[in-house]
């Protein structure tokens, strides 16, 4: 199984576009984490219903909100 970790801040427009193409994969044998960057709180709320609204198509997700703003490295990590 391949992890695909995708550190997200402010990125609700972008987000569903990532997730869409993960869901239009052949290969389903992944698992997708977005880990938000400390957004702000309305992108955060939209971030996480555009993943639940993924995960409830069938994709394999999960969501991780970190507490600081570490950018995309930590977020990888």
């Amino acid at each position: 199984m391949i992890d695909v970790i995708i550190p997200a801040y402010n990125a609700s427009k972008t987000l569903g576009r990532a997730l869409a193409s993960l869901a239009a994969q052949t290969d389903k044998d992944f698992k997708v984490t977005v880990v938000d960057d400390c957004s702000d709180w309305n992108e955060h709320c939209k971030m996480v219903h555009t993943v639940i609204a993924y995960g409830n198509q069938g994709l394999n997700t999960s969501f991780v909100t970190s507490s600081i703003n570490g950018g995309a490295g930590m977020a990888r990590q």
